[in-house]
């Protein structure tokens, strides 16, 4: 009793434990009474949740009582949505196989063999067995899906438009996983006869659904009931959402076919709406009617350049390349800023990425060279490889062309394009330009510091720029022993030319002296003995800066 409060409260609080703990219930009986106020609840997260439970299968022992309760309240409340979820489930709940079984002739005396379908031997068949596991039996699961369906088809000889609503979201709801074989379509009694409940092909019997005689699924044509409502214009939309949307494959053949048969303007002029939305499904039947009509529209150049760009947005393969074909025909790059060919430039996806830089190349009247520095950090190679010595050639010839923007390309997040940037330096304009080696020490990147290290070496008396790389090449546990090395003698060399700085200079040395790496404690005690010799004026500071090693008076 404790568990039942427990779940109410949670109910009445919209705790999200609620539903894991009705699902670990084992006996629901004593959760019929929440059955009505769940379904009545029209709190977002309630339905929510009514939903997610039935999703689960309604099959789990003891749960008998609360999928009767919850189906019945459904069904009174005329609550479709959740009917048509309900005849999912169902329909999933006596699953056959196809099985190869012997035969014997006695009129000739031989042996053959048939397929046939036969039922799952773990569902119950009698009363009392399920009752024992607290599941359904074999004909209760047959009559709840036939029950689910008569709900639906009643309805659409009442009101056509909530019927093609409800079959839609019913449709939606089927996945693909679940009919990957012949034997799954004959077991979804509420499918076949939503999309060929009028077909010859079938056979409904009261044990199940059969091919007829001489008959084979692939001759399955859309035959379904209340075949009107699909007839009619009103219905194109719903199809176009079946054939974007749905998961199963039968549903997307079945909207196409119906499309193709009886709503031809709907593939070969859809709306933009339609267009894109065919277009950005991620299954191939619909990207592939998306291309074909986006080929064969003769307004294609009068389309706003939103409706380009958002077009652009999509990322199925067959789709993108259609796009991309037939924008580059129409579209003039100019009627885009340099930002927005940018911005595609650096999609993941490579046609639109191609097409992006090739517009951003295109002369322009907003040709500001800043809008161009994203390139830097495109996500592909290909497009970074085009696009970096382009950029590279513009910084170095472009009269707009700043120290500032070559430290945002050596700040780029690719070690390629901090390489363009780097070899920038040499340039003329940029090889004294403070702006740029005063920023140099703070990278986080260890390949920008190993440039550095190397050009202090040819300009030494840049101390102010040096003594922060020296301190974060030392720190730095991604620099490298060579790197460290070279630190380390930059420092004992300034030493020696620059005494007076030892105040500034020790300190750096110490850094090797005192790490925990033997190596690097040898290396800077090598370095401040070199220096010491050199210019013995040394002595005193460093006995000052290290007063646990001895200086001797005279060194050799």
């Amino acid at each position: 009793m404790e568990s039942v409060l427990r779940i109410e409260a949670w109910f009445e609080g919209a705790h999200p434990g609620f539903l894991d703990a009705v699902l670990a219930v084992g006996d629901t009986g004593k959760l019929r009474g929440l059955a009505r106020r769940w379904v009545a609840d029209a709190r977002p997260w309630a339905r929510r949740m009514l939903l997610d439970y039935i999703a689960d299968g309604c099959d789990r022992p003891g749960h008998r009582a609360l999928v009767k309760a919850l189906y019945k309240a459904a069904e009174g409340a005329a609550l479709h949505d959740v009917v048509g979820a309900f005849l999912v489930a169902f329909d999933r709940l006596a699953p056959r196989k196809l099985t190869v079984v012997g035969r014997w002739d006695w009129r000739t005396r031989t042996s053959y063999q048939e397929v046939e379908l036969r039922r799952d031997a773990s569902i119950p068949v009698s009363t009392s067995r399920a009752r024992r596991e607290g599941r359904f039996t074999r004909r209760t699961r047959l009559y709840l899906g036939r029950r689910a369906f008569r709900h639906l088809r009643h309805l659409g000889f009442r009101d056509a438009g909530a019927y093609r609503e409800a079959a839609v979201a019913t449709l939606l709801r089927y996945a693909e996983a679940d009919l990957t074989t012949p034997e799954n379509i004959l077991d979804a009694w509420g499918l076949h006869h939503l999309l060929f409940g009028r077909s010859p092909v079938l056979d409904r019997l009261r044990t199940g659904t059969v091919l007829a005689p001489g008959a084979s699924l692939d001759a399955l044509r859309p035959a379904p009931i209340h075949v009107h409502v699909w007839l009619d214009p009103a219905a194109r939309p719903a199809l176009i959402v079946l054939l974007a949307g749905a998961e199963a494959g039968v549903v997307r053949a079945w909207a196409l076919q119906i499309l193709r048969d009886h709503h031809p303007a709907a593939l070969d002029a859809p709306t933009l709406d339609e267009l894109t939305a065919l277009l950005s499904s991620p299954h191939e039947e619909a990207q592939q009617a998306g291309a074909g009509a986006l080929q064969g529209r003769a307004d294609l150049g009068a389309l706003p350049l939103a409706a380009w760009l958002r077009l652009l947005a999509v990322q199925g393969a067959i789709a993108v390349e259609a796009i991309c074909a037939a924008a580059r025909q129409v579209v003039d790059p100019a009627r885009l800023s340099l930002a927005e060919c940018v911005r595609l430039a650096r999609q993941p996806v490579a046609p639109v990425a191609r097409l992006g830089l090739e517009w951003a190349r295109a002369p322009r009247r907003d040709d500001a060279l800043a809008a161009l520095l994203p390139l830097a950090g495109a996500p592909l190679r290909e497009i970074r490889d085009a696009a970096l010595p382009w950029l590279a050639e513009r910084l170095g010839a472009d009269a707009a062309a700043t120290p500032a923007l070559v430290r945002e390309v050596i700040d780029a997040p690719t070690a390629d394009a901090r390489a363009h940037g780097l070899a920038l330096l040499g340039h003329p304009r940029y090889q004294d330009a403070e702006l740029i080696w005063a920023a140099l020490p703070e990278t986080p990147y260890a390949d920008v510091r190993r440039f550095l290290l190397a050009h202090i070496e040819r300009r030494r008396d840049q101390v102010d720029v040096a003594r922060g790389l020296w301190v974060d090449t030392l720190l730095g546990l991604g620099s490298g022993s060579a790197a460290r090395g070279r630190a380390l003698r930059q420092i004992g060399e300034r030493l020696v030319a620059h005494p007076g700085e030892a105040d500034v200079l020790l300190p750096l040395l110490g850094v090797a002296l005192r790490g925990v790496s033997g190596p690097d404690r040898r290396q800077g005690l090598a370095v401040l003995a070199r220096a010491v010799v050199r210019r013995p004026s040394l002595r005193a500071d460093a006995a000052r800066h290290f007063p646990e090693i001895r200086f001797p008076e005279a060194a050799a």
